[in-house]
């Protein structure tokens, strides 16, 4: 008889780590979470999975994710985030800057092209007239650099 009881009482063993939890609302909207039935007996079973002795066990379903891991996930796709915006960023303001020195090489290239003076301040900040051969060789610069940096519209 004894066997039979201390069979029994093993075999009981790891059904004891699987509790039930029972989720109920009172009277007054309140819900409530306990082990022991509520009373009156109205009350959803919701059974649990122990949680295993160790810290570091691994977990069971490998599909379920620890906090840490999760945590971990969450803080490089906002490293990955911030840093496409801060790529999108610079290109934006690279694009900006090409954009509004594209559009001053073109108002000089105007300006060359047009018959008219064109007075330049000197190292001595004194004015000087561009000669036309000067003039000439800054046209055809102006244009190089139109064409090797500056969008075709």
């Amino acid at each position: 008889m004894t066997r039979l009881l201390l069979l029994i009482g093993l075999a009981s063993l790891p059904l004891a780590g699987w509790g039930q939890i029972y989720k109920w609302v009172d009277e007054k909207g309140v819900t409530h979470y306990t082990e022991t039935p509520p009373p009156g007996g109205k009350g959803q079973v919701i059974r649990t999975q122990p949680r295993s002795p160790l810290p570091d066990a691994p977990n069971v379903n490998p599909a379920v994710k620890t906090w840490q891991e999760q945590e971990i996930e969450f803080r490089q796709r906002r490293v990955e985030a911030e840093e496409t915006e801060r790529k999108r960023q610079a290109n934006a303001s690279r694009d900006m800057a090409l954009r509004r020195a594209c559009a001053g090489a073109r108002a000089d290239l105007e300006n060359l092209r047009m018959e008219r003076p064109i007075v330049r301040i000197d190292e001595r900040g004194e004015r000087r007239y561009i000669e036309d051969k000067e003039r000439a060789e800054l046209i055809r610069r102006t244009e190089q650099i139109i064409q090797r940096d500056c969008p075709a519209n």
